[in-house]
């Protein structure tokens, strides 16, 4: 019976072969495995095993806090890094955000050498209007040069519209209008048919250049979100064949989000006022990943912009009223709010009887 006890009791001196810290020290069990060996053999032999006693060591906290500073260190970092770095997964994690950046940067500069180039073909056809007026002038009849010049400018405006107008019909009915409102729509995940295609983008360059040539009082900034997001859609599907991430719907969105910022940035050279368009574009959802997108593409389109238009043109102005204005400090004289108000007058008949129509049909 003494024998069966004390072997438990041996067994349960091995179940606590374990350090315990205890006030800046620790107990430790003194047997190992070893000497659990030589206390069977004494056992068997009938000789009483000799008892390790419990030792108490000393514990310095001085050692930990040396240790981790030791592994604060850059050496340390470095090395855990090592350890724990995958080749592969960090070259495809570069690989991914290199191939942003560059889609981003050519996405800006492409839009920035297309409204370079706008800009240009404008002024010249502009350039020869006047010059056409100029001509109506060189009759030697003031009345007839009157006449002549207003039918230049007649004929040359009217050409220039129809010209815009068959064009786009005729090549691409999808490029007909400003643009925005189709991209607010294809961003909140309709589909609409060859809306981003290269047919409508030419139609669009080609009508957007002829309708500001013209004179007509419309801006850049819808035709050129619309034809940023072409641009954005097709480079898409040319990178798509490289890497399989652009194939993404979710990809093409946020490339198209930062396509709205480049077409801002490379009409008004404002990559802040571009992000800031973009994000009232998408005005259902925003994801906060996209702002660093739309940033880095508009400032690569308005820096390029900027630079080509004072290199080249030597002028920071865009696009220059045809027909020069001034107007007073005051907004009106007394004078004229009777005419004010007959116009208001005049306008109410014809605004009533629509409004009356409507409601019945």
């Amino acid at each position: 019976m003494n024998g069966i006890l004390k072997k438990e009791l041996s067994n349960l001196d091995r179940e606590y072969n374990y350090e315990t810290t205890v006030h800046f020290g620790h107990y430790r069990l003194g047997s190992t495995e070893h000497n659990e060996d030589e206390e069977e053999t004494l056992e068997i032999a009938g000789k009483e095993p000799v008892r390790k006693t419990v030792r108490f060591d000393e514990y310095d906290p001085r050692d930990e806090w040396k240790n981790e500073r030791q592994a604060r260190t850059w050496k340390a970092w470095l090395k855990r890094q090592k350890e724990n770095c995958d080749i592969k997964e960090a070259m495809r994690a570069l690989r991914m955000i290199a191939s942003d950046w560059f889609f981003l940067a050519v996405l800006g500069i492409t839009m920035a050498l297309i409204s370079m180039a706008v800009d240009a073909v404008v002024e010249c056809i502009q350039a020869s209007e006047i010059f056409l007026m100029a001509l109506s002038k060189s009759t030697g009849y003031e009345a007839l040069n009157h006449i002549l010049t207003y039918l230049t400018w007649l004929g040359y405006t009217s050409t220039l519209i129809i010209s815009s107008a068959m064009f786009v019909h005729y090549v691409s009915p999808q490029a007909i209008g400003s643009g925005i409102p189709e991209m607010k729509t294809i961003l909140r995940g309709l589909i609409l048919k060859d809306y981003l295609s290269c047919r409508t983008l030419l139609a669009k360059l080609v009508g957007s250049t002829l309708a500001l040539a013209s004179g007509l009082p419309i801006g850049k900034v819808g035709p050129f979100v619309h034809m940023a997001s072409v641009i954005a859609n097709q480079m898409s599907k040319l990178a798509a064949r490289f890497d399989g991430v652009y194939a993404n719907e979710c990809r093409r969105s946020e490339m198209f989000a930062a396509a709205c910022a480049v077409g801002v940035a490379s009409t008004f050279s404002s990559p802040v006022g571009g992000v800031l368009f973009s994000i009232e574009v998408t005005t259902m959802y925003f994801s906060v990943r996209n702002y660093w997108r739309g940033f880095f593409a508009a400032a690569c389109g308005a820096t390029v912009f900027r630079l080509l238009r004072v290199f080249l043109i030597e002028s920071e102005v865009t696009v220059i009223a045809f027909y020069q204005t001034n107007f007073p400090k005051d907004a009106f004289v007394p004078d004229e709010l009777p005419f004010f108000a007959l116009i208001g007058y005049v306008l109410m008949t014809p605004h009533r009887v629509y409004l009356g129509l409507d409601v019945v049909h």
